[in-house]
């Protein structure tokens, strides 16, 4: 088996914007779109998207999904 991508990765982050600035300054990643304080990039290769969630809003998906 090969893999050729993931398809989606977000950590959930308890402080948004420290975690940003990690990602951002530390890692050297760019995020190119943010919805509210989620924060998402789909330049990584190797990964379709990769997003910052906020522990704030990590109820959302099972909300919406039931």
């Amino acid at each position: 088996m090969e893999v050729q991508f993931v398809t989606s990765i977000a950590p959930i982050v308890r402080d948004a914007e420290a975690s940003r600035s990690f990602y951002s300054d530390a890692l050297g990643l760019g995020f190119e779109g943010q919805e509210g304080d989620y924060v998402f990039t789909h330049e990584l290769e190797g990964i379709k998207h990769f997003g910052l969630w906020p522990l704030s809003r990590s109820g959302e998906c099972l909300l919406r999904n039931h």
